[in-house]
């Protein structure tokens, strides 16, 4: 089984630990709210994710698997926590491999050209311009949970 394909059956099955696995030792991370985490942080952020929220479903194609490259677009089902109302998440994922494991990753909500753009925000749940006080690093609430993203530093 292809690490892309073992990584998302482990997300769909709410797995953090089989997901973390799939991360290479020097791996990084980025999505619109957790703009540049290290491999113990991206291993901490799909464990909070996973631990916190209950209603998750998760569907995913691998559309196309390289020996150092790799694209899926996954969907994702839950209930966001703080609001109680229901969100349907549908992200492309665009990856780096190195020694058969996820060297980078880069999570974009589908069909929003502008998430990847300075001055803009994505909770997965809306996107829009940031507010003039805040910014991509003093998010407040994650995507499946709510808690802060300085949150993870604590597990």
């Amino acid at each position: 089984m292809s690490v892309l394909h073992r990584f998302y059956m482990a997300f769909a099955q709410r797995d953090w630990a089989t997901m973390g696995a799939c991360y290479h030792p020097d791996a990084r991370f980025s999505d619109p709210v957790f703009t540049d985490l290290d491999a113990a942080g991206v291993r901490s952020m799909w464990r909070m994710l996973l631990t916190s929220g209950t209603d998750l479903r998760v569907t995913f194609p691998v559309l196309e698997e390289h020996t150092n490259s790799g694209r899926v677009r996954w969907e994702a089902w839950y209930t966001f926590s703080r609001t109680k109302r229901p969100v349907h998440n549908v992200i492309t994922a665009q990856f780096t491999l190195k020694d058969g494991l996820i060297h980078a990753g880069a999570d974009r909500p589908s069909g929003c050209p502008d998430c990847s753009s300075a001055g803009h925000r994505s909770s997965r749940t809306r996107c829009g311009p940031l507010p003039h006080k805040r910014s991509r690093s003093t998010a407040t609430s994650s995507p499946l949970s709510g808690p802060s993203v300085r949150s993870l530093s604590g597990l």
